[in-house]
């Protein structure tokens, strides 16, 4: 998932306001993003400066981000955002977190404009939820709008309200005390309204929030409640909470106590299932030792327990028809046993299902996974286009509507060995397979699913049912 970092303070410049946060002069700050990274920029400083546009291309003309250490305090560094048609945010942050935000702002060309609420994204034309979720085969997070949710603006906020900009102030950014909050809020966007000129976006584009029913309080679910949803023990939800791991931004945080949104909770558990540990625990198959053994280790587990054991068993009782090969202290004293004499074989089992152990999780050493697994993707991204040849031949020379094709027997076998053995690696290599099929045989994401679904299907070495759980978390994410 991605971590949304909060900013600490306004820009007096920026057309869209973060609610709660207070205002900081910025008129030193340049207009344009190449000037605003120059800032940034001297050798030998830990001050810094970037600029680029969305979608990781040069900033230009249209849309671009920007970020640079402040030159005065090198605490802290202002990230800006331009869009033509949207405006400009401006937003003063931890110097550590400037890239993190700036990332996010240029992650991909349909990216955000700004954040809310955890992490809700703006484009400029609808709200989405925070990213979670994400499409290995796409190689991005899955777009999630927000339901029925609507954009409160800076005109929402100051119309019929009852506000007093000298009750307010605009901070040099020495005055700034991270995490302080302004109590009469609306007095500061009053003041900062007021700052606005004739040139400025218009307070009805001004974007400050949005609403939506989901994220009304009585919608929204706490700590302990998010615990149970993923199955985790309050108390060390609590301790990871407290080490800023496991769980999405929260919504919001009354009194230090944090609440999610329903939906942003359903997207953490569907990211936890889809997770390397939520794959191998859908492939798993429980042992009295080992609770989650992936099942192709524990037939290798088990197939080489029964082998260790019969060996163990042959060689204690073949040594005592040997006297050479009886213990040297049996030797000495003359107190050879007798070749029946009994066998602890419980014993022999558990010293045998130890040296089977070894065997099953050092798999990597006896067959390079990554090398096969690279090979099983050539082999099937080449069947596929071998079948999308001949269909495309066989129409006359136009690619067919809707391409059913089949996986090879022996290649379909060996991906099955694969998620069977290794889940992790196996659903990586099945999202290849669907995104390079998509991009560049042109061939639908349905085509390819289905073609992997009935490979396992038809050749994999366990019930049609086995695979339903792995292929539901491994497959690419549905989007809203």
């Amino acid at each position: 998932m991605i971590r949304h970092k909060l900013p600490v303070a306004n820009g007096l410049s920026t057309d869209h306001p973060v609610p709660g946060l207070p205002f900081v002069d910025d008129a030193h700050l340049p207009q344009h993003a190449r000037w605003i990274e120059a800032v940034g920029r001297h050798s030998g400083t830990r001050s810094w400066g970037r600029s680029d546009a969305p979608g990781y291309t040069s900033a230009g003309k249209g849309e671009w981000a920007a970020y640079t250490t402040d030159q005065s305090n090198g605490e802290f560094a202002w990230c800006v955002r331009h869009h033509p048609d949207h405006g400009r945010t401006v937003v003063l942050m931890h110097d550590k977190d400037a890239s993190t935000l700036h990332t996010a702002w240029i992650d991909a060309a349909d990216g955000p404009l700004l954040f809310r609420a955890g992490g809700y994204w703006w484009d400029g034309h609808q709200w989405y939820r925070p990213r979670q979720v994400y499409d290995s085969a796409a190689g991005r997070y899955v777009h999630r709008p927000a339901q029925d949710a609507a954009t409160v603006t800076a005109a929402d906020l100051l119309d019929g309200t009852d506000t007093d900009p000298d009750r307010a102030a605009i901070l040099g950014i020495d005055d700034i005390t991270p995490g302080h909050t302004p109590q009469n809020w609306i007095d500061h966007l009053a003041l900062w309204a007021f700052h606005r000129t004739a040139r400025s976006r218009p307070l009805t584009d001004c974007v400050v929030d949005l609403s939506a029913p989901e994220l009304s309080a009585d919608q929204l679910v706490d700590l302990d409640a998010l615990a149970e949803i993923g199955e985790i023990d309050p108390e060390i939800a609590r301790s990871f909470l407290a080490r800023g791991i496991e769980f999405p931004d929260p919504q919001t945080t009354t009194g230090g106590r944090p609440a999610w949104s329903k939906p942003v909770a359903a997207d953490w558990l569907e990211t936890r299932h889809r997770s390397g540990e939520g794959l191998r625990s859908a492939m798993s198959g429980p042992t009295p030792e080992n609770p989650d053994v992936v099942i192709g280790l524990k037939e290798i587990w088990d197939r080489h327990t029964e082998m260790f054991t019969q060996d163990l068993l042959h060689r204690h009782r073949h040594r005592f028809a040997q006297p050479p090969h009886r213990p040297l202290w049996q030797r000495l004293s003359g107190r050879a046993p007798a070749s029946d004499a009994p066998v602890d074989e419980q014993a022999v089992q558990q010293i045998a299902r130890s040296l089977a152990w070894t065997v099953a999780v050092d798999l990597e050493r006896t067959i390079p996974l990554e090398p096969l697994a690279a090979t099983i993707r050539a082999a099937v991204l080449a069947d596929l286009a071998d079948s999308l040849k001949l269909e495309t031949e066989l129409n006359n020379g136009q690619p067919p509507k809707r391409p059913l094709f089949t996986v090879n027997q022996q290649i379909a076998t060996m991906l099955d060995w694969l998620v069977r053995h290794d889940p992790e690696t196996g659903a990586r290599i099945l999202n290849e397979i669907i995104g390079d099929a998509q991009r560049d045989l042109e061939l639908p994401r349905a085509s390819s699913i289905r073609a992997l679904q009935l490979a396992l299907a038809t050749d994999g070495a366990l019930p049609d049912q086995a695979y339903d759980q792995f292929l539901e978390r491994a497959l690419p994410p549905q989007t809203d």
